[in-house]
C-alpha cells in the first residue's frame, strides 16, 4: 500500500530483490487479515487467527483479473 491510497500493491522480485512487476489492485489492503500466492493467483484471507477463514479475493497475476469463483470459499 502507498501512503496516500489504501489500494493493495503485489509487486514480483527476484532473488537478488529485483522488482519484474507490479499490480496495483482495486482492494482495500487495510481489510484484509492475510494474503498468498499459489500458482500464480493471489488469494485475499478475512481471517488470520481462526482455523476456518473465507477467501474474500483471489486475483490471477497472470491473466490480471478477479477470479470471483473463490468469493467467500471456506478455507480449512
Amino acid at each position: 500500500m502507498r501512503p496516500d491510497s489504501e489500494r493493495l500493491l503485489v509487486s514480483k522480485v527476484e532473488e537478488d530483490l529485483l522488482v519484474i512487476a507490479t499490480w496495483e489492485l482495486d482492494v482495500n489492503g487495510t481489510e484484509l487479515a492475510d494474503a498468498f500466492v499459489m500458482c500464480g493467483v493471489l488469494y485475499g484471507l478475512e481471517n488470520a487467527k481462526d482455523r476456518e477463514t473465507f477467501i474474500s479475493f483471489a486475483f490471477d497475476l497472470e491473466r490480471k483479473n478477479f477470479k470471483n469463483k473463490y468469493l467467500n470459499y471456506l478455507v480449512t
